[in-house]
């Protein structure tokens, strides 16, 4: 793996950390009311509410996650850094009540300290790339989402669908006239 990929595992350790299941005591947490997803239900909005406080470390392993995405990996170079961090905080919202991840009844009951403090597997180091891993599944299809191609004019061919990729592309009749 390389340098920037372990950077970033890293990164997610420090974000997962840097998460509070519990109001901080300095009250210098942002918090954060969302409604969590649960897996293998595809209904949107039903799902218990999740409460976190996001401190200062939190925003700066976000951004920090954010910049090494673009730098490491080449298709996500031309992304928005917003979107990115976005996408990561999503990511995480996803994962809370995924049973292979995290252990749902800790944060629902928010009786831990902080998020990493919730993880199922006990090596952080598979727990942090199984977050990486989903969070580049999302980064992939936000690019395909607003990804186009556009034909040029003068090019002949036949339209045809790449169904894995959601790329359609409608090719030019042969007979159209032209000017």
């Amino acid at each position: 793996m390389a340098a920037t990929s372990r950077a970033i595992l890293g990164q997610i350790i420090k974000l997962t950390k840097s998460i509070a299941l519990q109001e901080p005591i300095d009250k210098k947490g942002f918090k954060l009311e969302f409604i969590a997803r649960i897996p293998r239900l595809e209904m949107i909005g039903i799902g218990p509410t999740v409460t976190f406080w996001k401190t200062e470390g939190s925003f700066q392993a976000i951004k920090n996650i954010a910049r090494m995405i673009r730098f490491c990996h080449p298709e996500a170079v031309d992304c928005d850094t917003k979107t990115i961090e976005g996408l990561t905080m999503k990511t995480i919202e996803d994962l809370v009540l995924n049973e292979s991840i995290f252990r749902a009844d800790y944060i629902l009951a928010s009786s831990q300290k902080c998020l990493v403090d919730c993880r199922v597997d006990q090596d952080i180091n598979e727990f942090s790339k199984k977050i990486y891993s989903q969070l580049m599944t999302q980064v992939r299809t936000s690019i395909n989402d607003w990804c186009n191609v556009i034909g040029v004019p003068r090019v002949i061919c036949d339209s045809f669908d790449i169904p894995q990729a959601h790329i359609a592309l409608m090719g030019t009749s042969k007979n159209r006239n032209r000017p």
